[in-house]
């Protein structure tokens, strides 16, 4: 983003997009984490404010060139709605809402 302009999709699946593989799997083959399908994924900003897309139970991170890196991996991030919140982001797990910590 520049401004209030996009200037384009930092993550591109190509002829994927429809792909259901989960995010780890994908990884596992090899695919770039620039390259990935992510139909389940959510976006926020972390504590830091930096750009972060949760897939399933992978976290990337989005540096300010638009560089894509995989920053940490939890089996407990797996179908909990998460959204982001001021200050980082939140996962929703029945009446509790839980903070989401990653590592820089």
């Amino acid at each position: 983003m520049d401004g209030t302009r996009v200037l384009g999709r930092v993550i591109d699946p190509g002829p994927r997009t429809t792909d259901l593989t989960p995010v780890s799997v994908q990884l596992a083959r090899g695919v770039p984490a620039s390259g990935l399908a992510l139909p389940r994924a959510t976006a926020g900003l972390d504590a830091n404010g930096r750009a972060v897309v949760v897939a399933d139970d992978v976290v990337l991170a989005v540096d300010d060139a638009g560089g894509v890196r995989v920053v940490a991996q939890d089996r407990r991030l797996a179908g909990l709605p998460l959204f982001a919140a001021e200050g980082g982001l939140v996962a929703r797990q029945g009446p509790e809402l839980l903070r989401v910590g990653l590592p820089a």
